[in-house]
């Protein structure tokens, strides 16, 4: 676990210390926002501050326990992350006792004593990922967590979550940073001024979401897509050229890259379709994440029902591809749909 400091989220964090310094920290805590906006790195540094020597408060970074957690051997901090144990769903075993997965259950590691002494820690990420199986076997351990335990739930979905889950959970709400500060983070991870200003406008100034877009070639992406809506690019051709882009997609075999693959690009191309949407409904470009379009595509708001044809091709690709049907037909479909209703904006092409 590090210890990075996440940006523009300073008063959340503060007032969860403070409440820790007064005995007031409730046991459960939801982290709420918008993807990729820092609530994850916003747990981790908030556990951090009470797993320190000299908390609750910043991280020291030089106590025992903050070289522990650096180092990830940091005994009484237990994290489920799907992202990064390349998992699409949080299944019971990660939970309770029973078909237990790699990493252990949050189950066994309550029931053991503290290794440090103080805090225990509980961090889920994506937990809306969780299973109906594994949702019910939280809400157990929400009830009774144990002494000095903080459990920390982040997700961007609250709503999907069982109502008695969110009940037993004081929510914490995150709001994006500033674009300035977003494209910052690109610039630090090495992308340049115009690729980070770009991206970090699409993302609606979410850090963790524009760096993953970054890393796996969304400006790419976004300009395929720009030809297939303007006709530039047959579909049937974009498809092969998508699949064959390079980036971080993360560990797998070729199939489930793929699939992530042709995930993304669908997301990206539902969050374009859903600018255009609002542009046809009198929103202005300059105010939207994609209102920097090409003008021939942002025409296409001026064709509703066909925005709206190619959206429902798009939600239909999306269910199919988690349903796991091959990414290259999936995108041929969808790409070709999209294609033929967008048509119906420029017909004089």
């Amino acid at each position: 676990m590090g210890l990075e400091r996440p940006e523009g989220h300073d008063l959340q964090i503060e007032g969860l210390w403070s409440a820790a310094r007064d005995e007031r920290l409730p046991h459960a805590l939801m982290f709420t926002g918008a993807d990729g906006i820092g609530k994850h790195m916003a747990a981790r540094w908030f556990l951090a501050g009470l797993f320190c020597e000299r908390g609750p408060g910043p991280p020291c970074g030089e106590c025992g326990a903050c070289r522990r957690l650096a180092a990830g051997s940091f005994g009484d901090l237990f994290v489920v992350d799907p992202e990064e144990e390349g998992g699409d769903r949080i299944k019971i075993g990660r939970i309770a006792r029973r078909e237990q997965e790699d990493g252990g259950c949050l189950e066994e590691f309550l029931s053991l004593r503290p290794a440090e002494g103080g805090w225990r820690g509980v961090i889920l990420r994506d937990v809306e990922l969780a299973t109906r199986e594994a949702e019910n076997a939280l809400l157990k351990t929400l009830e009774e967590p144990g002494d000095s335990c903080c459990i920390v739930l982040v997700t961007a979905h609250p709503s999907r979550l069982l109502d008695t889950v969110r009940s037993r959970c004081v929510q914490v709400g995150f709001e994006s940073p500033e674009r300035e500060t977003c494209a910052g983070v690109l610039m630090d991870a090495g992308f340049d001024a115009e690729t980070s200003g770009r991206i970090s406008r699409w993302v609606s100034s979410a850090p963790g979401r524009a760096l993953r877009w970054a890393r796996r070639s969304a400006v790419a992406e976004r300009r395929l897509l720009t030809e297939v809506l303007s006709g530039d690019l047959d579909a049937l051709a974009a498809t092969p050229q998508i699949l064959a882009l390079e980036g971080e997609l993360g560990e797998g075999t070729p199939a489930a890259l793929a699939r992530r693959r042709a995930v993304g690009f669908i997301d990206l191309c539902v969050d374009v379709l859903r600018d255009l949407a609002r542009l046809g409904a009198g929103a202005l470009a300059e105010e939207l994440p994609h209102g920097d379009l090409p003008q021939q595509v942002l025409g296409c708001a001026n064709a509703p029902s066909a925005v709206r044809r190619g959206a429902e091709s798009l939600w239909r690709a999306r269910r199919e591809l988690d349903s796991n049907l091959a990414p290259e037909a999936v995108l041929d479909r969808a790409l070709s749909e999209l294609q033929a209703a967008m048509a119906a904006s420029h017909p004089a092409r």
